[in-house]
């Protein structure tokens, strides 16, 4: 209990505002980890701690103990609050030597560090057919490299109904945050992908909406497509934004389908049209 009281007092100095003992109170927890004679409560403690006010320095010793089964899941905590690429180096290491539940833990830590270098280890788990091949993807989806999409595709579709769901959801949300960084183009790729392969109208309709609702994109290939739908959810999204989109290739389409299309499809066709002020008299020769 001295013990423990001790390190804590330690490190909230060293974490104090303006201090400038940091660097030497975390190599003094570091220098616990090390210690045969402290025992497994107090180093717990430290590596708690050590992911408060740990840098790069303490790293290699933080990496050491990942091995521990008593202590790995306090060590990966304290490495995944770490910021830098020492402490994402650490954790690639230690995934390639890791199994079952450690090494799941180990991909969320960098799906949630984001760790971009961790992507090619990622992917061989995420188109392999081992067990951590769910989590993998769920983490190349949160760190969002277009270097991990074809992995996480083929993750969707080798995964269970219900798992299938959760991670097309990341994957979209991988999608958004592309296009919000200036990728718009492997955004698109993600949402085309989810609007040709998924199952649910949810997560189609979730998509078709990301392509089209801002009215920004010109190609309106696929949603003119979309018209023509087995799900009335998405033939009805589909007229809606027909509706926002302008210009003369865009009308040029929509009178050629207008033409070539008959009964229930031809009034909303013409609906189309109407509401977006891109018929005229001349148009309408034909009564039906």
């Amino acid at each position: 209990l001295a013990a423990s009281r001790a390190i804590d007092c330690i490190a909230h100095a060293a974490g104090a505002p303006g201090s400038k003992d940091r660097k030497n109170a975390a190599m003094a927890l570091a220098g616990i980890l090390e210690s045969p004679r402290v025992s497994e409560p107090v180093k717990l403690r430290a590596l708690d701690l050590l992911g408060l006010v740990g840098q790069a320095e303490v790293v290699p010793a933080i990496a050491k103990v990942l091995a521990d089964t008593k202590l790995s899941d306090f060590a990966r905590k304290a490495l995944e609050r770490i910021p830098g690429e020492a402490a994402e180096k650490a954790l690639e290491a230690a995934l390639a030597a890791a199994s079952g539940e450690l090494r799941d833990a180990l991909i969320l830590t960098l799906g949630k560090k984001r760790a971009r270098g961790s992507v090619a280890a990622l992917t061989r788990l995420a188109a392999g057919e081992g067990s951590s091949r769910l989590s993998a993807a769920k983490a190349l989806a949160r760190i969002g490299d277009p270097a991990g999409i074809a992995a996480i595709q083929s993750a969707i579709q080798a995964a269970s109904p219900r798992d299938r769901s959760a991670l097309t959801d990341d994957y979209l949300e991988m999608g958004d945050r592309l296009r919000e960084a200036g990728d718009g183009a492997s955004a698109r790729k993600i949402y085309q992908d989810v609007l040709a392969t998924s199952n649910e109208d949810a997560r189609r309709y979730a998509a078709l909406h990301a392509i089209y609702g801002d009215g920004s994109e010109k190609d309106a290939g696929s949603l003119v497509g979309a018209i023509d739908d087995a799900s009335p959810l998405i033939r009805s999204l589909a007229l809606e934004l027909l509706v926002g989109l302008k210009g003369d290739d865009i009308n040029k389409t929509l009178l050629e389908r207008f033409a070539a299309t008959q009964g229930s499809q031809k009034a909303a066709f013409l609906r189309v049209l109407a509401a977006a002020w891109r018929i005229g008299r001349r148009t309408l020769k034909n009564p039906s």
